[in-house]
């Protein structure tokens, strides 16, 4: 294949054409040109009113009016004014007549961009019309995120009980996140893997039993088939194993309940743990084959399940997000589904379960693409983020035919344009530009076409890179606690990284996105990503933005904290960013520092100071960051553990951080490391040689070190060793 064919191919199996719905809303646009390429305040008022009445512009309202805006004007023209032969290209007074005379209808539906299937025929209609044919492997999307927050201490009531206990390293303090290791103070509640060895076994016939000579096999045996570990550890002198719990996987613990609660998937199951000798089992839930949790959280005694389910299409209704003996149905009717058909391979539902008898009291249910999915929850609301499907094939078709332009004889510009009427999809009209673009080059002779096809590449990488915006979009709906309902939801450009990405803070949500690098001519055909931050009220509209940090790069950690918002992207180099986020109408870059490396995980440990894990070469990476100066960050210290590895970089609950003694832990690969970071400087403090290290906590004035095979407990004051617990 030539190699402009093979530029445009890739194009074309990239992209699917989703065609936009119809709902109506209010608007008012003000005095300003609206036509193709212009750039204006008026084109801003009219994308926002196209979008609100359901004519989707991916991109939002950028005020530049370009492919997406000409395909939304195309279909309002169409659908509202009989006009099916509208070219787009601008919007006259009957046009703006036409939108600022529609009205609103339902809030829901007409923002968040999903609506309800209404019933289980409209969504096996969905289904047929543009399904995903692909399943997602939901078995390990049960994962940490990187980055952490600061813990807190806890002040307890009972007579000789510590007066500091440690927490799971949350991003918002107060909801709990589920992790291996928990403690209420007394106990340390600690779910272990069990691990399996081998040994050479006789085959035998399982008829009979007899022995086939001469046939041996290797026959795998539990050596510990892992248990959670109920583990008396206050004071250290009681240290020792009071029970053990058969079921591992995850836990939450809510402490004024003594409820402890294990996502031992397929399933979960709450203990009393009031007595630590004899766990008390309360409930259990079930989670049927084909899903998977792939979130929870414990939020003011209530404990929040986010599901995801493989959709079967021969088989889709009901949803069975739990099975079992408790088997809770969603019918296909309350499904939410978006209001533009996209591809869906998967349904998320989101479950509030009562933690004392573990009945569903609330459910919601949403179905999207399933490849891309990020859940934040605050204390009032849940955010689901999911990846939304955009037209890119218009915009690569306008930017085809606009390039070809410069290259083309009259006749094949002619040609074109033709084919850009066709009533046909607009895959087969990419498909048909391309044929001509390259038949006409053909007529060149072999070194102007080869000139004219290098060329025509490149300026069609330089217009997409302009546009790739357009061709990424995340969609977010923020789901109130209160009524688990669907408040808003709104779309950014871009993919967000992880949980961390989003921030709710004073009824504003912060996104930080990267736009281009999950796509292919960002990084293969010369283009450029760029990472964006999105300040967006309640409603996940756009209040304001800071656009283009780390061209060539992509977000590796985010952190916002208060008015002020810390990004690092990375390629070659580690750019540290410092935004200014006090105003969300106007937010902006206030600093910027470049140091070799990178840091995956993101702390802010006091007023000035910012913590940064991550890896330069080899090595694992510490970074401390002096922030109060934002226009002038420094990295006032740095550490290096020479060729090594630590979970920190992909998992925030594996750091420990003592804010009272200027302390943090993180594991490694052969034992566990503390750090100081008095006096603005970075000092290793102690180390603990324990293989497979898993988690450090605090209890009063002592550190437990956690290991798969022992726990080590240290006197803060002095590090030295006064406990120690062989686990196995």
């Amino acid at each position: 294949m030539k190699k402009l064919d093979l530029y445009i191919f890739l194009i074309l199996l990239a992209f699917v054409t989703i065609p936009q719905s119809k709902v109506e809303a209010a608007c008012t646009i003000s005095a300003g040109t609206l036509a193709y390429s212009q750039s204006n305040s008026a084109i801003k008022d009219l994308q926002t009113c196209l979008a609100s009445a359901g004519y989707a512009i991916p991109a939002g309202a950028s005020g530049y009016y370009g492919a997406q805006t000409k395909s939304a004007v195309q279909k309002f023209y169409a659908e509202k004014l009989g006009l099916s032969n509208w070219h787009g290209l601008s919007v006259g007074p009957l046009g703006k007549e036409k939108l600022s005379g529609l009205t609103t209808t339902n809030f829901v539906s007409l923002n968040s961009g999903y609506k309800k299937a209404g019933d289980e025929a409209t969504f096996k209609k969905y289904l047929a019309e543009n399904s995903n044919s692909y399943r997602v492997d939901t078995s390990q999307l049960m994962r940490a995120d990187a980055a952490g927050e600061s813990v807190s201490s806890q002040s307890m009531s009972k007579a000789n009980s510590p007066l500091r206990v440690s927490e799971t390293t949350v991003q918002i303090t107060g909801v709990d996140e589920p992790d291996i290791v928990k403690t209420d103070g007394e106990n340390i509640f600690y779910s272990r893997n069990g691990w399996y060895g081998g040994t050479i076994m006789p085959m035998v016939r399982t008829s009979n039993l007899e022995v086939l000579e001469d046939s041996k096999m290797m026959m795998p045996y539990p050596m510990n088939p892992g248990a959670t570990n109920v583990i008396s550890a206050f004071p250290p002198s009681d240290l020792e194993v009071s029970e053990k719990i058969p079921e591992t996987g995850d836990l939450l613990l809510d402490k004024k309940t003594n409820t402890l609660v294990i996502l031992a998937h397929p399933k979960i199951i709450a203990y009393d743990v009031t007595n630590e000798n004899k766990p008390k089992k309360l409930w259990d839930l079930e989670i049927p084959q084909n899903s998977s949790l792939l979130s929870a959280r414990l939020n003011a005694g209530k404990i929040y399940l986010v599901t995801q389910t493989w959709i079967d299409s021969g088989n889709p209704c009901p949803l069975l997000p739990i099975s079992g003996s408790r088997s809770m149905f969603v019918p296909c009717a309350d499904i939410y589904v978006p209001m533009q058909v996209e591809p869906i391979s998967d349904t998320y539902t989101i479950l509030t379960v009562d933690q004392a008898s573990g009945n569903v009291e609330k459910k919601l249910a949403f179905a999207s693409d399933g490849s891309a999915t990020t859940i934040m929850m605050s204390k009032e609301n849940l955010y689901l983020a999911t990846k939304a499907y955009t037209e890119s094939t218009d915009v690569m078709l306008e930017v085809l035919s606009t390039v070809a332009i410069k290259y083309l004889s009259a006749a094949a510009t002619k040609n074109i344009n033709e084919i850009k009427g066709y009533q046909i999809s607009l895959n087969g009209k990419l498909n048909e530009v391309s044929l001509v673009i390259q038949n006409d080059l053909n007529r060149l002779d072999p070194d102007a076409r080869l000139k004219a096809q290098t060329d025509f590449n490149n300026d069609v990488t330089k217009e997409m890179s302009k546009r790739q915006r357009e061709l990424e979009t995340t969609r977010l709906a923020r789901i109130a606690l209160a009524t688990l309902s669907v408040e808003a939801v709104g779309t950014v450009p871009g993919t967000l990284l992880n949980q961390f990405s989003l921030d709710e803070y004073n009824g504003d949500l912060r996104v930080s996105t990267t736009v281009g690098g999950n796509n292919w001519f960002a990084w293969g055909a010369g283009g450029e990503s760029v990472n964006d931050v999105y300040v967006l009220g309640s409603d996940l509209k756009k209040k304001g933005e800071v656009l283009d940090l780390g061209r060539g790069e992509r977000i590796y950690s985010t952190r916002f904290m208060g008015d002020q918002g810390y990004v690092v992207t990375f390629r070659q180099i580690d750019p540290f960013y410092i935004l200014d986020l006090s105003n969300p109408y106007a937010p902006k870059l206030s600093g910027e520092l470049k140091i070799p490396g990178y840091s995956s995980y993101l702390e802010k440990i006091s007023d000035d100071l910012v913590l940064g894990v991550g890896r330069e070469d080899n090595n694992v990476k510490i970074s401390l960051f002096d922030v109060s100066v934002a226009s002038s960050p420094k990295e006032v210290a740095k550490y290096l553990l020479k060729g090594e590895w630590s979970e920190v970089e992909s998992n925030h609950h594996a750091f420990m951080l003592d804010a009272a003694n200027k302390t943090f832990f993180i594991p490694g690969v052969v034992g566990g490391y503390f750090f100081s970071y008095a006096n603005n400087d970075l000092r290793l403090a102690s180390t603990v040689a324990l293989s497979s290290v898993t988690r450090a906590i605090y209890i009063d004035d002592y550190y437990y070190v956690i290991g798969n095979d022992a726990i080590k407990v240290l006197d803060l004051k002095t590090w030295k060793e006064v406990s120690s617990l062989n686990l196995n």
